[in-house]
């Protein structure tokens, strides 16, 4: 196992560290020189029958596994008849780590090499250009493509033929990118999306009352939708809701690599990113998400002034929002149990509710008297928070990457977006609810929408903390 390591990541000499891969351009200096003398070398190139792949790491060791194959071709080209006694191939998965508290280090993840000539066996070629297959195994363990603020991890494969090169060294063709992508959605079969989302909450809570809150989607992946349910059934007080908020929480935990000992570990602070927010801004889209809605803003956003929804005694609240997520330039897909990577990612889906006592007719001439003293003070406002575990596919798992591009009618040309890897961040908002959004809201507005029935027994067991149910809980906020 190779290691390099320099104090920070400004030193890598690999450009676009922080960036999607692209590759890189070998060549020696004595290459160059005969070039310009206009003596032409041997050269080699390595071609991909798919840039992609999907692994199917199983959690349970010992369980069997489908490992894909990356298959290609090497095409050797020769200016003049020359004897080829050596030609091989090899895969190599790197790893870049951006510690806080340690140096930058770089480390070899993956690495596997097969021999398409022996050296054993001469082979006279002819001028011109000579093509040879591979198939390659790649275990479903392996750590798969990542690109964060923490690191990257990517692989590449490199074909060289031995002393066919200028004063009889050997030649290298150019670093071919290929892409690994976890994909649980069929674990003996690389044609099935990832699992569907449903997600059903529920309790019971002094200020709000009884309440149950829905999460929803066909495909939980990156730049996918989500449909978010919520209905307090009852309120026991005068109450006033001033904002709804879904965030994911994203936790990264870096490894250090294999073999050393004790392994050294790194967890930084969670990073927080807004999926939406509803309030009287911006109320709940009640499953018309609009075609302009992109899902790649993130960040803080500060509730507007004046009340969501304003509920007496025994009254109650019910809506629904259908939003895209995030891309993948914000957030990364979670690791999968059975993954053997040194940058893991896991998620929490977080719903946070901002909502504000009102107090009663004694109470409201009370305070007149005192606020006509200058001592009267508002009720403070408070926070009640529901938060799950949740499991982020790949945006690549998009079921078009994972078979054949699509066909219009009217236009035979595959709608593909620009980039390396085709990927549901690319496409069009429309296309994504005309492909995913049919089992989420078959009809429109309330039809298509089920909300989860509220059993008072089954809620104050949640109250009370019943294994299996999202966190939940309430503070005091500004």
């Amino acid at each position: 196992m190779s290691k390099q390591r320099s104090d920070s990541p400004a030193g890598e000499k690999v450009p676009g560290f922080w960036g999607r891969p692209g590759s890189q351009t070998r060549s020696s200096s004595s290459s160059r020189v005969f070039s310009t003398l206009g003596l032409t070398s041997p050269t080699l190139k390595v071609d991909f029958a798919e840039e992609l792949l999907y692994l199917h790491p199983q959690a349970e060791e010992g369980r069997p596994t489908h490992d894909p194959s990356v298959e290609g071709t090497v095409t050797l080209y020769l200016p003049k008849a020359r004897a080829l006694n050596h030609l091989s191939i090899k895969l190599t998965g790197r790893t870049d780590l951006g510690w806080k508290t340690r140096p930058y280090e770089s480390f070899v993840c993956l690495e596997k090499s097969i021999e398409l000539v022996a050296e054993d066996k001469d082979r006279m070629l002819e001028k011109g250009e000579h093509v040879f297959a591979f198939s390659m195994i790649v275990p479903s363990a392996s750590a798969p493509y990542e690109r964060c603020q923490y690191g990257r991890v990517r692989h590449f494969v490199v074909a060289k033929a031995r002393g066919l090169g200028n004063l009889g060294g050997d030649i290298h063709s150019n670093e071919k990118e290929l892409f690994l992508i976890v994909n649980p959605g069929a674990s003996m079969s690389t044609s099935a999306p990832p699992p569907p989302l449903h997600y059903k909450m529920e309790g019971l809570d002094d200020a709000l009352g009884p309440w149950t809150a829905a999460l929803q989607s066909q495909h939980v992946m990156i730049g996918g939708l989500l449909l978010f349910r919520i209905n307090i059934i009852s309120v026991p007080t005068d109450l006033a809701i001033h904002s709804i908020r879904v965030k994911v929480l994203q936790h990264f935990t870096l490894k250090s690599p294999p073999g050393e000992d004790p392994p050294y570990i790194e967890q930084p602070p969670p990073d927080a990113r807004t999926v939406f927010l509803l309030d009287l801004q911006h109320p709940p889209n009640m499953g018309h998400i609009m075609t302009s809605t992109s899902g790649t803003r993130s960040g803080s956003q500060t509730p507007r002034s004046g009340p969501l929804a304003v509920l007496s005694p025994g009254e109650g609240y019910k809506s629904h929002h259908l939003v895209r997520l995030l891309n993948d330039n914000i957030i990364r897909s979670s690791t999968q149990p059975g993954t053997e990577a040194s940058i893991n990612v896991r998620h929490d889906i977080v719903v946070e509710i901002i909502y504000q006592e009102l107090q009663d007719e004694t109470e409201s001439a009370s305070r007149s008297r005192d606020r006509a003293k200058g001592k009267a003070k508002e009720k403070e406002r408070k926070m009640f928070t529901i938060s799950k575990p949740l499991d982020i596919f790949s945006c690549c798992c998009w079921l078009d990457s994972l078979t054949l591009p699509p066909y219009e009618e009217h236009d035979p040309h595959p709608i593909r977006p620009e980039g390396d890897v085709p990927c549901m961040c690319g496409f069009p908002i429309a296309m994504i609810v005309k492909h995913h959004g049919g089992t989420l809201l078959q009809e429109e507005g309330e039809q298509g929408v089920t909300y989860a029935h509220f059993i008072k027994d089954e809620a104050e067991e949640g109250a009370r903390g019943r294994p299996g149910r999202p966190a939940v809980q309430r503070e005091d906020t500004d």
